[in-house]
């Protein structure tokens, strides 16, 4: 059982990084509304799941 919290926050630090790199780049909903898809795409890359930031981009363009 602590291995897989230990690989749980493995995983955590590991995206880490790449999360604060995608918020410091789109720090409001209006700057990620005004970011091409492929701008979004490319600093999503190392966070997996590409459909959770193609969503997020269009709920962005709708708010």
């Amino acid at each position: 059982m602590a291995l897989g919290g230990h690989t749980a926050q493995t995983r955590v630090n590991q995206g880490l990084d790449y999360f604060l790199r995608f918020v410091e780049a789109f720090p409001s909903v209006t700057d990620l509304a005004q970011a091409s898809e492929d701008q979004v795409l490319s600093l999503w890359q190392g966070l997996g799941y590409y459909s959770r930031a193609h969503n997020l981009h269009r709920a962005a363009h709708k708010l």
